[in-house]
């Protein structure tokens, strides 16, 4: 795909997670998606995984916004830098143990790669039917931009 249709694409999820509909940001992702988390030191894979990883997060922070502050892409890639905003006012539950709820209003910036073909197109014959996010998601967190 085009550089500027991974940008969408990747956009569209951002746009889903805001909105909490996550079902919907699930079915973009193709079945075979990887995240990694490198601050919790786990991976995520299929889009079962990544079901989890957002549903996590929501708990987590139920008015928990992504803003992206620099993008980039070309024909298999999306690096996104972004800031992650919102009250922590549920448990986050790593797979370690459980961080309580702390009713803060953190901000922390993160880089995320999605690579490795990020798309993959869906569908017959020359035209597909849809486009999904084939990736290998990283996020790991600017530690000089974490803010309590």
């Amino acid at each position: 795909m085009r550089p500027e249709e991974n940008l969408a694409l990747v956009g569209t999820i951002y746009d889903l997670w805001n909105k909490r509909d996550l079902e919907r940001a699930v079915d973009l992702v193709t079945d075979d998606v990887e995240i990694r988390l490198v601050a919790l030191g786990q991976t995520l894979t299929d889009r079962d995984g990544f079901r989890r990883f957002m549903e996590r997060f929501a708990a987590a922070s139920s008015d928990m916004k992504k803003e992206v502050t620099n993008q980039a892409a070309s024909s298999d890639q999306v690096v996104s830098e972004f800031t992650l905003r919102g009250t922590h006012d549920g448990p986050l539950r790593p797979q370690a143990g459980e961080m309580p709820a702390t009713g803060r209003r953190p901000s922390s910036t993160w880089w995320k790669s999605s690579g490795s073909a990020a798309t993959r197109s869906h569908g017959s014959g020359t035209t597909p039917t849809r486009q999904r996010s084939r990736c290998r998601w990283v996020w790991a967190p600017d530690v000089d931009r974490v803010s309590p």
